[in-house]
């Protein structure tokens, strides 16, 4: 996927490639050319230099980062995170809903 990115100038794709653990030592089975050779023959060397170095990055791959950067930032406390479970499942007090008509009749009987 690296060989097909830089022959096409995809920096972004290439950076994304980079960032999840690509490898760049691989060579082609034809010409036996690197990554950068690849780029180089293509005339896409300056675009996937750049993704290499760390200039250009891929834009979804950046957002997820900031995402997981902030999520660990702001991460719930135990509270909050109980708090959040018990809203998802439904919370409930088991507070029984119906009561029976006996038990409200006998509670407001006068004592005698």
């Amino acid at each position: 996927m690296a060989h097909l990115a830089a022959s096409r100038g995809h920096g972004e794709c290439f950076s994304c490639l980079i960032h999840h653990g690509a490898q760049l030592d691989v060579y082609t089975f034809d010409r036996h050319e690197s990554v950068m050779d690849v780029a180089k023959r293509s005339g896409k060397y300056g675009r996937i230099d750049k993704a290499r170095s760390g200039t250009l990055r891929c834009h979804s791959c950046e957002e997820k980062s900031a995402k997981e950067k902030h999520d660990k930032a702001h991460a719930r406390n135990a509270v909050e995170q109980l708090i959040h479970t018990q809203i998802q499942r439904g919370y409930n007090l088991n507070i029984p809903v119906n009561r029976s008509s006996t038990n409200l009749s006998q509670r407001n009987r006068p004592i005698i």
